[in-house]
């Protein structure tokens, strides 16, 4: 319990990646706005890392705009999440990650 607790607690730190490749798939669900799930392939120093990020509802998501190809963006994400990427790897993350 105790172990779980520190890990929710670290600290965030700002990743740069290259968005090479965005699959997204989007279904229209009402007031919701639409569902979308959405996967990037990211190139962060120099490898190449996949993103596959939970499902998000538009509207409820507050989500400013789509990403595409060859965009680079901010990513608030931990130390080991960050060794992840540069070490080529494939992260799961909440689509409240991106920053910019």
């Amino acid at each position: 319990m105790l172990a779980l607790l520190l890990a929710s607690n670290l600290p965030a730190q700002e990743t740069t990646v290259q968005i090479t490749n965005v699959d997204r798939h989007q279904t229209t669900l009402g007031r919701r706005g639409d569902r979308v799930t959405e996967s990037w392939t990211v190139k962060v120093n120099g490898q190449t890392a996949t993103i596959n990020f939970a499902p998000y509802h538009t509207r409820l998501a507050n989500t400013p705009k789509f990403r595409n190809e060859g965009e680079s963006v901010d990513l608030s994400i931990t130390q080991s999440q960050s060794k992840t990427l540069t070490a080529g790897g494939n992260l799961h993350l909440t689509i409240s990650a991106v920053k910019n």
